[in-house]
């Protein structure tokens, strides 16, 4: 048990930055209404999380394809090399 509850920060962090980013209070006195808020709530977040985690896949891709065709012909290699020691 202990070993979950060491882990209990990782969910305020994380319903620390749902509160920061969307708000955190509802304007309804209903309570099936706030808790469909809070749950839409949530789905943007983990939407808007996998879209930085997209980009980054995205980015990290095209550095390594990059990458690989500096490696595949040495005489790009010998250039990137040289470009960087001049600046």
């Amino acid at each position: 048990m202990k070993g979950v509850y060491r882990k209990r920060y990782i969910v305020e962090q994380l319903i620390s930055k749902a509160k920061n980013s969307m708000g955190d209070r509802d304007r309804t006195k209903d309570f099936h209404v706030a808790s469909l808020y809070v749950l839409a709530r949530f789905v943007l977040l983990s939407l808007a999380l996998l879209e930085e985690l997209l980009i980054l896949w995205l980015k990290l891709w095209l550095f390594f394809q990059q990458a690989q065709c500096y490696l595949t012909d040495g005489r790009f290699v010998s250039i990137y090399i040289l470009s960087r020691q001049e600046a």
